[in-house]
């Protein structure tokens, strides 16, 4: 029976302990720039595929998407309140909870982030999950040159 040192012991639970904690909370340094757009139809995001080449992962969420979900699932629906309630409640069925939710969880997504983040206007360009927000701008080449410069000024 090989019983490690108590000193060896400790010096390897440290260690384990030390590459263990290090590994968890540097797991976001290695990730790539991220950009969240919150816009709507009224305005348009130009620059997302050249952004992505300088290395930044985008994700636009328009708030028009909520609005245009509830009228397309409503699109056919009688007038009959009771009979559109069943139609809407037999399609929800046909289609799945978990796909149903999935929709609607998408379609506001960026409602939620707006909030989340206390956003106060859009179109709003954020950037690391709300560490910097530049309102105003849907061209994100434009809003990336104007948040490396902020970068370079602090």
């Amino acid at each position: 029976m090989c019983l490690l040192p108590l000193r060896q012991a400790f010096l390897f639970l440290t260690v384990w302990f030390w590459y263990c904690f290090s590994f968890s909370f540097n797991i976001y340094a290695a990730e790539p720039p991220f950009i969240e757009v919150i816009t709507s139809d009224a305005y348009p995001v130009s620059g997302i595929k050249s952004v992505q080449r300088l290395g930044f992962l985008v994700n636009v969420y328009n708030l028009d998407d909520g609005k245009r979900l509830v009228a397309e699932m409503g699109k056919h629906l009688p007038n009959n309140q009771d009979a559109a309630k069943k139609a809407l409640e037999k399609q929800f069925k046909k289609m799945g909870d978990a796909a149903v939710k999935q929709q609607f969880m998408q379609a506001y997504h960026g409602v939620t982030l707006s909030t989340q983040y206390g956003l106060t206007r859009y179109p709003a360009v954020v950037f690391e999950r709300g560490h910097s927000v530049i309102y105003g701008v849907t061209n994100l080449n434009q809003a990336v040159n104007l948040y490396r410069k902020w970068q370079s000024q602090q």
